[in-house]
């Protein structure tokens, strides 16, 4: 019935290498480093707005899944559903509104069609997680009104080794019964690099804390990859494949449990100043291969999910003109994505109808430094088309009760739609004094509207509701401002940002008052209104790469609301939190607490309101002891989650979630990591 998650399917394809004359995608001959956040970008400037946790972070950190490795960064929180679908909040705006990317290419899960979708990677071998904002992100999506995450792998070497490299990690967690194995090896032969990884992760439910087990919040995934590639003088070409393998709980009232699998093959071709007034031109190709089926906690399959989907992009980095420095490029994809309710006779019968999606966007991105002025200026034009399959009657039909307000349609009919998107983005970063700088960035950035919002019409259990999409929907259009300050040298360091977005058009998920009688859940349609963001972000750092002791001290907030009057749903709570640290020899230890304020600001509609969210402690704990055995060096490691054993919920998260499903309480993790 579940196909076993630990039953790895290795395949082996044909591997062909594509060269092509105008291409372009890594710019890493320009990557800046800021204070050990090295940010993808041309000038002090996209450092100055863009963030980047690299493979020291990642080890420092060791977390479960990409919401666990963002949580404590400025602006970012996370949904929860479960231990194994946890994405990213930034600055209260989630789902396709946070586009993830896998090495620059569309990463082709659905995890931004609803939360209790896994995100489609194992984040254990990650080289870096970007978070990028303004211009940057212009160059991957128009989504991305707050920022976007690009999760970059070395499964497509880039680099010829001269030693072969190897690193292990296993650990186990107390809480969960859960353990993590991971290898990964690399090792250069002639002109060409090969890599192969793997990892697997194992866990029960977790314990609460007040002493329960949470029922289907286990865990059972494994991602393989392999890639290689060949260097020339004048360049590289490369390609990898991947499967990635999760078999997980998700903890509503229902008990809802998703198999899913992806495949998915990347090309990548680079060439070096292939002629005049070009730096670089390199081009990226993926096709995705997904699916999922949800499960009752009987075994019964409910809905099936497919995504097919092809991505590329080609870019070329040019030398200075008149002292602007830049990129300018094309990206396009196409889609085929469909949800079918399993339970129905007519099987092809659909949640949301089999839909082509196709997108083709250009765009440009320039830098410059003006005396003591950065600046970067970016536009992007996307042209969007959805064509649903009109011949696939939905499953459900509307049985609704209480339609409070008129509640929702009873059925829907889809249309194909088409979308013309113009975004642009300027930033400037005035340098006052050595270390310190004060700027200014404006963007406006517009979204299509996703397939689910469109074309939804049916139960969905892993949520509990009933959703109804709306064909007749307008993209959004989100005018941001933000004011940035830096402190970039010395052993205090600091930075502070205040923002604010306006957003005509913004979709949203109205719980209508409606109930559907078949299985009792709330109605919710997809809708419009105006709606506004504010936030302010302050950190304060001592010593962060030194020895001896260092600190941080860190706050953010952020408010949504519909300009008509009450708030957005699901808002991040406003936090409070830091670490102490302390590195001696081959000892390291770090003690972190956050505090997140109770979040009240729940009352979204006429017709819902949302019960409130306590506030909540989290005290953490890591100690780690430096090995070095030769030519092998590594880390025994003990990590203490949630100490005070506080009762936790995330004020992102759904309520039938959020009050059936805290996060787990006390757990001690355990762990090794060898490298060589």
């Amino acid at each position: 019935m579940f196909s076993p998650f630990y039953q790895k399917k290795y395949f082996l394809v044909g591997v062909c290498f594509l060269h092509l004359n105008c291409l372009a995608v890594d710019n890493s001959t320009y990557l800046g480093n800021l204070n050990g956040f090295t940010v993808s970008g041309f000038s002090d400037s996209a450092n100055k707005t863009s963030l980047n946790l690299g493979q020291s972070d990642l080890q420092k950190k060791l977390p479960a899944n990409l919401g666990e490795a963002l949580f404590d960064e400025l602006g970012m929180s996370s949904s929860s559903f479960g231990q194994s679908a946890n994405r990213p909040v930034i600055r209260g705006v989630a789902g396709s509104r946070v586009p993830i990317f896998m090495n620059g290419i569309n990463s082709g899960d659905i995890s931004s069609l609803s939360t209790d979708h896994a995100v489609a990677s194992e984040i254990l071998f990650n080289q870096q997680v970007e978070i990028l904002r303004g211009g940057e992100s212009l160059r991957y999506s128009s989504s991305a009104s707050q920022g976007m995450i690009n999760l970059i792998d070395s499964r497509t070497p880039t680099t010829l080794l001269s030693v072969p490299s190897i690193s292990f990690v296993s650990q186990y967690n107390f809480n969960n019964q859960g353990f993590t194995n991971g290898l990964l090896v690399e090792e250069s032969l002639g002109q060409w690099t090969l890599h192969v990884d793997d990892t697997s992760r194992q866990t029960n439910n977790y314990q609460r804390a007040d002493g329960q087990l949470q029922a289907n919040s286990f865990e059972h995934h494994n991602d393989f990859g392999f890639g290689a590639s060949y260097f020339r003088d004048t360049g590289y070409s490369g390609f990898s494949i991947s499967q990635y393998q999760n078999f997980y709980g998700i903890p509503s009232t229902e008990g809802s449990r998703i198999d899913l699998l992806q495949n998915r093959y990347q090309i990548i071709d680079e060439i070096n100043a292939p002629f005049e007034g070009v730096s670089k031109m390199s081009a990226k190709f993926s096709y995705v291969d997904y699916t999922h089926r949800e499960f009752s906690t009987s075994g019964v399959a409910q809905t099936f999910f497919t995504n097919k989907a092809f991505d590329g992009r080609v870019e070329l980095f040019h030398l200075p003109i008149d002292g602007w420095l830049g990129s300018f490029g094309i990206q396009g994809g196409q889609s085929q994505l469909s949800a079918t309710d399993l339970t129905n006779p007519l099987l092809s019968a659909a949640v949301i109808p089999t839909t082509q999606s196709m997108n083709l966007a250009a765009f440009v991105v320039e830098n410059k430094t003006f005396s003591s002025v950065d600046v970067q200026n970016a536009l992007r034009y996307e042209f969007v088309q959805r064509q649903p399959n009109n011949n696939i009657p939905y499953s459900d039909t509307a049985n609704f009760s209480n339609p409070v307000g008129g509640g929702a349609p009873n059925i829907i009919s889809p249309i194909n739609t088409q979308f013309s998107l113009i975004s642009l983005s300027s930033q400037g970063y005035w340098n006052y004094s050595p270390g310190l700088a004060l700027g200014l960035r404006f963007s406006l950035t517009q979204r299509a509207p996703g397939v689910d919002e469109l074309y939804s019409f049916g139960n969905h259990d892993a949520t509990a509701t009933f959703d109804v999409g709306n064909p007749q929907l307008s993209k959004e259009t989100s005018n941001h401002i933000e004011l940035g300050w830096r402190k970039n040298t010395g052993l205090i360091q600091g930075k502070l940002n205040l923002y604010q977005d306006y957003v005509s058009n913004y979709i949203y998920a109205l719980y209508t008052g409606s109930v559907d009688q078949g299985k009792n859940y709330p109605v919710r349609q997809f809708l419009q209104s105006d709606a506004k963001f504010q936030g302010i972000e302050t950190e304060i750092t001592y010593n962060q790469n030194g020895s001896g002791f260092s600190g941080r001290f860190f706050g953010d907030s952020s408010q949504g609301v519909f300009t008509q009057g009450g708030y957005l749903p699901l808002q991040p709570a406003t936090r409070l939190g830091g670490f102490v640290a302390y590195s001696y020899n081959s000892w390291k230890s770090n003690l972190s607490l956050i505090h997140a304020f109770g979040q009240s600001n729940t009352v979204y509609s006429t017709f819902y309101s949302g019960p409130s969210t306590s506030g909540y402690n989290k005290l953490d704990l890591r100690i780690a002891k430096a090995l070095s055995f030769g030519k092998m060096s590594g880390a025994i490691y003990l990590q203490g989650s949630n100490l005070l054993n506080d009762t936790i919920r995330y004020s992102t998260t759904v309520d039938t979630l959020r009050n059936n499903a805290p996060q787990p309480g006390r757990a001690i993790v355990a762990g090794i990591k060898i490298d060589y």
